[in-house]
């Protein structure tokens, strides 16, 4: 991959991106959010430089939502193999992909549907990493799944970066947005914290979702 500059909009510094990999993540990554009206939510983000977890908890009264993703890497793709949402602890819907026989099996539990896999699916928070390793955009013609259904991810672009405070610090954050309706997605990543995504929004049923980094903890083994 050739290096290359990307540009924050008006007068931001510019970036130089160099070559990365999934393996170049920290192990261990916990982050602390700020979801909808200032519901906490945490992320864990770990690999072991063949296989990769992302457990997320929204602790929303009444109806606590987690999120839990298992999957492999293979040089600077994450391949996701397990997709579960839980709501209240019990499973809600799922996507279990098979890249032997390159099929996703997927739907509201306890429904279930099974498809022809693309050669582009990721969950998306496996989207909001993958942005991570490639520093920027997402990989091209990804197709992502929320359990129960499949869509084509909205192509993004590159807006005006953020500033907002992490760990008590002042951070900025290049912030890529797109799509329509609730197909619409908004991913900011810490330029000084490994790309983390810092902000995470995305839309159902008309109403906006929210996920703003505020603490993170980063762990090398």
């Amino acid at each position: 991959m050739k290096r290359k500059l990307l540009l924050a909009t008006f007068l931001t510094p510019l970036f130089v991106i160099s070559p990365s990999y999934a393996t170049d993540l920290p192990n261990e990554v916990v982050l602390n959010y700020t979801g909808p009206y200032g519901i906490p939510a945490t992320m864990t983000f770990t690999h072991n430089k063949e296989n990769y977890t992302i457990d997320t908890t929204v602790l929303i009264p009444f109806n606590k939502m987690r999120f839990i993703i298992k999957g492999q890497i293979k040089g600077n793709q994450l391949l996701p193999t397990e997709y579960t949402v839980f709501r209240s602890d019990k499973a809600y819907s799922s996507a279990i992909i098979d890249y032997n026989k390159n099929i996703i099996t997927y739907g509201k539990l306890p429904e279930r549907k099974q498809e022809s896999l693309a050669q582009n699916t990721q969950d998306l928070f496996s989207v909001a990493w993958q942005m991570s390793i490639n520093q920027g955009l997402p990989n091209k013609n990804t197709q992502t799944t929320d359990g129960k259904k499949i869509y084509q991810l909205p192509e993004l672009t590159q807006t005006q970066s953020i500033e907002h405070r992490i760990n008590g610090k002042k951070e900025n954050s290049i912030y890529f947005k797109g799509g329509e309706d609730d197909r619409r997605l908004e991913i900011g990543l810490a330029t000084e914290q490994h790309f983390i995504p810092s902000v995470i929004v995305y839309y159902d049923k008309g109403t906006r979702y929210e996920l703003t980094l505020r603490k993170s903890k980063i762990t090398h083994r």
